[in-house]
């Protein structure tokens, strides 16, 4: 045992007690749980405005699929017609003419969306809903806003809003361009 402690004394330059057992320290202990309660204060505040974002959030992919709606009609030659669900769950996009080679097979009928291969319909998570100003949003096959048609002239031709936890968005469209913004 005398050639352990010397050994110990070697290798540490202290005595080193053999019935001291190893551990930690108060102050290592209340470093970690600092350093716990912050990360989780953090996860708490990051849950929270994530779902608060969420109608912001909404709003703006509203904002590009008009733009997108827009773009299809013009690169296809057909005309389009965003709906809002009556519930206020969701909006959809179907075509009111069909073209040779285009995502629309029938009148009516739901929008292929090419991106995706699958139909242009849009269901809000997070407890998001929308409500419109007009239920349904036509564009020409020049991708502006119509009613019949004869084109859309009342500024904003369309207005969106999308509330979810607390927070509210509103999309505008703007007559004649069918130029689409958060506001």
């Amino acid at each position: 045992m005398h050639g352990l402690r010397r050994r110990t004394v070697a290798a540490t330059g202290r005595r080193v007690n053999p019935a001291h057992r190893g551990g930690f320290t108060l102050l290592e202990l209340v470093l970690v749980l600092t350093i716990i309660s912050i990360l989780s204060a953090t996860a708490v505040i990051s849950t929270r405005s994530t779902s608060q974002r969420a109608a912001v959030e909404a709003a703006d992919k509203l904002r590009r699929d008009v733009a997108h709606i827009q773009a299809l009609g013009m690169s296809y030659a057909i005309s389009l017609r965003l709906t809002v669900a009556a519930d206020g769950s969701g909006y959809a996009v179907t075509c009111r003419s069909i073209a040779t080679f285009s995502p629309c097979t029938a009148l009516g009928a739901s929008l292929v969306d090419p991106a995706t291969g699958s139909a242009f319909s849009i269901i809000f998570s997070d407890g998001v809903t929308i409500s419109a100003s007009s239920a349904t949003l036509d564009f020409d096959s020049m991708g502006r806003p119509i009613a019949g048609t004869a084109l859309l002239t009342a500024n904003p031709a369309v207005t969106y809003t999308l509330t979810g936890s607390g927070t509210t968005a509103t999309v505008y469209v703007r007559p004649l361009t069918g130029f689409a913004e958060v506001g």
